[in-house]
């Protein structure tokens, strides 16, 4: 596959509002980006096709996908933990209180199956299960609701039979499970060892327009630069006009003698057997933008948890911070004025759903010009 279409480049980026891209400069001083950083393998190109800022699931997905069409892809990260890292991976296509369930979602977690095993044949790895997932009635009116739900024949496909749970306490429907870590590991070592993976920050500091026209970052001349980046974004100024709505999230890793449940118990949060005595539990979900553990998150996971495991011990308490829309739709697509600078993030809670849709959308629009969900557009908030 040849180069990528050069985009129309802007010579300056004030507009972007900020420092971002300062013609000719990095800023912060000490060691350059992407020097000395790729993990045994491959040498780096210095020019690829596509710079991705940030191996998050989002990052991770899209560097794999472009490598996959062939391509040149360096994927950047700064090494700290990110939410995806904490995710649980549950994939459930019935949203809600109100059970909802419409062709989006239906196809997207079609798509995602999809990704995942060939990325499994791709990595030699297992990484993706389908299983039951038990859906728990709240009170009364959900489990009427549930009943009227029920008649209609679009969630024939997606009730399992026979159910896993008393019809008057909850429905099971079918779902899925990607183990992220393990999928975040294994691509780390696959692009380190093709000269796909650097560790560097990718912000107004490292990040800069050349005099000549292009960006530079470090010793690489990017063509495009594609910022995933979850709650992070806020350390590039050309997205601080986004409403982003950071959302940390608290998990219990729990210890329980008792049998563990058949499947992942869902009712507002989940509970998810994790071996034979171990539980894992989340999550909340807080306007608050550092990932640092609350003990009254915890509390209330315990005592939900109590409920339905009534022996259960905390082990681990750990968090992470989403990066939410006020829509609850993630940003996809390019700067309105910046047409080499793209955005790949807000997938709150739904990454391991929304990710693989969005990553070969997205893909397919770098390569070939294929056109973008436009719900999912960053220009459906007000512009810079």
């Amino acid at each position: 596959m040849g180069r990528l279409p050069a985009p129309p480049v802007p010579r300056l980026l004030a507009a972007a509002g900020g420092s971002l891209l300062a013609a000719g400069r990095s800023g912060r001083r000490g060691r350059r980006p992407g020097r000395g950083d790729a993990a045994p393998g491959r040498a780096v190109t210095t020019h690829p096709d596509v710079l991705i800022a940030g191996a998050g699931l989002a990052g991770t997905l899209l560097a794999l996908e472009l490598q996959r069409l062939g391509a040149r892809v360096v994927l950047a990260d700064d090494g700290r933990p990110g939410a995806s890292r904490l995710s649980a991976g549950l994939l459930n296509p019935v949203l809600g209180q109100r059970f909802t369930l419409d062709g989006q979602m239906t196809g997207l977690f079609t798509t995602a199956q999809r990704h995942y095993r060939r990325l499994e044949s791709r990595l030699e790895q297992a990484l993706f299960q389908t299983l039951p997932l038990i859906r728990l009635f709240a009170d009364e009116r959900e489990r009427r609701r549930w009943e009227r739900r029920r008649e209609d024949p679009r969630y024939a496909p997606w009730i399992v039979t026979p159910s896993l749970v008393d019809p008057d306490e909850g429905v099971t429907f079918r779902g899925g499970r990607l183990r992220v870590t393990p999928l975040l590991d294994a691509a780390r070592r696959h692009l380190g060892q093709r000269g796909a993976l650097l560790r560097g920050r990718v912000d107004d500091t490292t990040l800069r327009r050349l005099p000549g026209g292009g960006l530079g970052w470090g010793r690489l001349r990017p063509g495009r630069v594609v910022f995933c980046q979850g709650s992070r974004m806020g350390g590039v100024a050309a997205w601080r006009h986004l409403p982003l709505a950071p959302a940390r999230g608290d998990l219990l890793t729990l210890h329980s003698s008792s049998p563990p449940p058949p499947a992942p118990l869902v009712r507002g949060h989940w509970l998810l057997p994790e071996g034979e005595d171990t539980l894992l539990c989340g999550a909340t979900y807080d306007p608050f933008p550092l990932p640092r553990p609350d003990p009254r998150g915890a509390r209330r996971l315990l005592g939900w948890a109590a409920t339905l495991q009534p022996d259960v011990r905390l082990m681990r308490h750990k968090a992470g911070v989403r990066a939410t829309t006020p829509d609850r739709l993630p940003w996809l697509g390019a700067h309105p004025r910046h047409a080499d600078l793209f955005l790949c993030n807000g997938f709150g809670s739904r990454g391991s759903l929304l990710i693989p849709e969005a990553a070969e959308r997205l893909a397919a629009h770098l390569l070939e010009g294929a056109p973008l969900p436009p719900l999912w557009c960053p220009d459906r908030h007000a512009g810079p």
